[in-house]
């Protein structure tokens, strides 16, 4: 019996062509004995030793021998001279020496495997390469027998806008799904203390394997920082972007940041679209026809304004080059209005209209009117202010028919109301008549009908009635209302306003302040008007 077999000495044992039996005797200690046979497996090397079968064994020990696995083969520490690994964390390769079989060691699957075992290289191994080495014989040759995972970088932080940074040139659908190609958004809007963007936190990464088993820590991703730029601030736990005023939206070189005023480098046309924006607006271009602006804050065009509508509810409106319009065309500046000349168009302010050049065929209503040229006309239209106008020319040759009015504001409004209130009663009476004759109708039929009306006509009747009352109470309110204005038109209040006229009044020009009125049939020039004890009082103009 070899002395250096790993049973020797422990238990019975006897080889079996390529198998192995062992014989133990039933009342053996069989845990002590396991450990021994354990214990000896491992000092002596051995590859291949079935523990299971071998266990078996001793758990149902019988005194006779049983198989248990294939005989045992040792492994050669001169293995480990021949077996070349060259290993990183993440890979193996291994190479054969041909000094292997010179040292009479017969290369196995089981040898490698061992090989590897003893490297403490236990994950990613390629078992069906290792089996592809022995059967081909592949010696001396570096070949690849087992990989690791490699950890996964995190992905770099980044930043994700709530708002759109850029144009969006798609039309508007309106609730009869017309598209308006003159309503897009060719920027953003925010309002103080809106959401901009917000940082999405870099990715911690996916960790890996070595071939040793152990695990490879990954790499987190790049933070991203959101910086703080013009008009916006970055929220105290730095996760947000935040507008810190009301403006538009600005992107460049990758930095946001908000804009007070809104500039329009060119024309307003179907590029930019309709704008609406409460900051001030700055048009180095032309307005085109059909297009809108409205702001809260100023309004500047340096170009001119076709047949469109400008609204400046808290500034000023100023046109350089002036407006080509049509009847539709309407220019409103709560503070003031500046043009350079008009024609066709609706100019309108709380306070002072002022045109540079010429006004022709418009209607302006505001406080004061002005024009500023020596040789300024206006011609035709109507022209109604509040305080006073001024003016160079005004008609022309041609007795353009020119309306120039001082009014009263209060009296004016009246007269809109007035005007409103006429065109309800009117309404009213259109109903009054054919719900009075209903009622009258429906009366007599139940008189008729007698005891055999139903009530189903009766409640006919009343409902017809409460709407004649209906009628008739709101036509005496609306009657009521119309009599008060009407008495309050005629106070004779002591009313101011002048009309300045430094050049030439052409005839077909109409004066009128406070219902003073003055038509001129032929050409005067170089007066002022203004009232004086109720009258229209004229006196000339020293240049």
């Amino acid at each position: 019996m070899d002395i250096l077999h790993p049973l020797h000495e422990i238990v019975d044992y006897r080889e079996m062509g390529d198998r192995l039996e062992m014989k133990v005797p039933a009342d053996a200690d069989k845990k002590a004995l396991l450990a021994k046979i354990q214990a000896s497996l491992e000092s002596h090397l051995v590859m291949n030793a079935d523990i299971p079968a071998i266990r078996k064994a001793l758990l149902e020990a019988t005194g006779k021998f049983v198989d248990v696995g294939e005989i045992l083969d040792k492994y050669s520490l001169d293995a480990d001279t021949y077996i070349v690994l060259t290993t990183t964390p993440l890979h193996c390769t291994l190479t054969i020496k041909m000094d292997l079989l010179d040292h009479g060691i017969r290369p196995t699957v089981k040898l490698i495997q061992e090989r590897l075992n003893r490297a403490n290289i236990s994950f990613g191994v390629k078992n069906d390469v290792i089996v592809k080495i022995i059967e081909k014989k592949m010696w001396e040759s570096p070949i690849l027998v087992a990989d690791g995972i490699e950890p996964i970088k995190g992905e770099n932080g980044s930043i994700k806008y709530i708002v759109s940074t850029e144009a969006i040139y798609a039309p508007k659908i309106n609730e009869q799904g017309v598209a308006d190609y003159r309503d897009i958004q060719s920027f953003t809007q925010v309002k103080e203390g809106d959401l901009i963007a917000i940082r999405i936190p870099e990715g911690k990464g996916t960790p890996g394997t070595s071939i040793f088993g152990n695990p490879l820590p990954s790499e987190p991703g790049k933070p991203y920082e959101l910086r703080p730029a013009a008009n916006v601030f970055v929220s105290a736990d730095k996760n947000e972007l935040r507008a810190s005023t009301a403006g538009i939206i600005m992107k460049k070189d990758g930095i946001i940041s908000v804009k007070n005023d809104l500039e329009i480098e060119g024309n307003v046309d179907f590029k930019v679209g309709n704008i609406n924006f409460p900051g001030k607006v700055i048009v180095n271009g032309d307005v085109l026809s059909g297009f809108r602006i409205e702001s809260e804050n100023d309004i500047l065009i340096h170009g001119q304004v076709e047949s469109s509508t400008i609204i400046s509810t808290g500034g000023a409106v100023q046109i350089e080059k002036g407006v080509i319009g049509k009847d539709n065309t309407r220019i409103y500046g709560n503070k003031e209005v500046i043009v350079n000349f008009a024609q066709d168009c609706t100019l309108e302010s709380e306070g002072t209209v002022t045109v540079e050049t010429s006004l022709l065929h418009c209607k302006v209503l505001c406080n004061t009117f002005k024009t500023t040229a020596a040789t300024s006309s206006v011609i035709g239209g109507e022209i109604i202010a509040f305080n006073s106008i001024s003016i160079a020319n005004s008609g022309n040759e041609e007795e353009t028919h020119t309306e120039l009015k001082i009014m009263d504001k209060k009296v004016m409004e009246l007269i809109e109301k007035r005007k409103k209130l006429s065109e309800a009663l009117e309404q009213l009476n259109a109903l009054y008549v054919p719900a009075e004759r209903e009622v009258r109708n429906k009366t007599t039929m139940i008189k008729k009908a007698g005891i055999y009306a139903t009530d189903e006509h009766k409640a006919g009747l009343e409902q017809s009635i409460k709407r004649f009352e209906t009628i008739k109470m709101k036509t005496q309110l609306v009657e009521k209302s119309v009599d008060t204005i009407d008495s309050e038109l005629k106070r004779d209040d002591i009313l101011e306003g002048d009309i300045f006229i430094t050049a030439t009044i052409h005839a077909g020009t109409s004066l009128e302040i406070h219902k003073k009125r003055q038509l001129f049939k032929k050409a005067d020039h170089a007066l002022h008007f203004s009232l004086k004890d109720g009258a229209l009082e004229v006196t000339p103009i020293r240049k």
